[in-house]
């Protein structure tokens, strides 16, 4: 996906994914890459660092501002199903980035 979002050029970048932050699960962080990485641990499936990743696009764009949206999750474990409190804060998430058309 680097190459499709290098092609957007797009100059402001935001990434939403699972997080531990010690917090309770569904709430959310917000936080500018690569300082919040320093902060919490990102839970991804994701080959490559996100903030390798903003690297490696900035390569082909130059400068380009990154953040995170972290949603805490309640369980870390390999088929855990999502939480109900992680799906409402997704869903919260999804309305409000769609009305932002």
């Amino acid at each position: 996906y680097i190459g499709y979002i290098s092609a957007l050029k797009p100059e402001l970048i935001l990434f939403i994914d699972a997080v531990e932050a010690d917090m309770n699960p569904g709430d959310v962080i917000l936080g500018k890459l690569p300082n919040i990485e320093k902060k919490i641990r990102v839970l991804t499936t994701h080959g490559l660092p996100l903030s390798m990743i903003i690297k490696l696009i900035s390569l082909n764009l130059g400068h380009v501002e990154a953040y995170l949206l972290g949603i805490q999750v309640s369980k870390i474990a390999l088929g855990e199903e999502m939480s109900k409190e992680v799906k409402k804060t997704g869903d919260f998430i999804v309305t409000i980035l769609s009305s932002l058309n």
